[in-house]
C-alpha cells in the first residue's frame, strides 16, 4: 500500500507574501501548513502509517528547507523504519519518503 501527500507547507505568515496569482487561484486551505508550515505533516504522520500494511510506503511532497524536520516527524512514528529524501532537478530535497514495517 501507498500514501502520497502533497499537503500544504507554507508558514501561515508567509502565505501573504505569495504570488498574487498563487493567492487568487489557490484555496488558502492548500496553502497554509500552519505556524511553522509543518502542522499537517504532524497530523498525518501521527495516524497514516497506521493504515499502511507492512513494507507500505508513505511520500510527502515538502516546501524548501523542510526535508530535515519532516523526516524527523516520519522516523518517530514507530512503524516507519527507513526515511529517504528525494530532490527535484534543482538539486532541492522535494519529496520525504518512509517504509512501514
Amino acid at each position: 500500500a501507498m500514501i502520497l501527500s502533497n499537503p500544504p507547507y507554507i508558514p501561515s505568515a508567509d502565505v501573504k507574501t505569495l504570488m498574487e496569482d498563487v493567492k487568487a487561484y489557490e484555496p488558502h486551505l492548500a496553502l497554509d501548513g500552519g505556524a511553522d508550515g509543518l502542522a499537517v505533516y504532524r497530523r498525518l504522520l501521527r495516524d497514516a502509517p497506521d493504515l499502511l500494511t507492512e513494507g507500505g510506503v508513505i511520500a510527502v511532497e515538502v516546501g524548501i528547507h523542510e526535508a530535515t524536520d519532516v523526516a524527523a516527524l516520519m522516523a518517530a512514528h514507530p512503524r516507519i523504519v527507513r526515511t529517504k529524501t528525494l530532490c527535484d532537478l534543482a538539486g532541492i530535497e522535494r519529496v520525504v519518503v518512509g517504509e512501514t514495517a
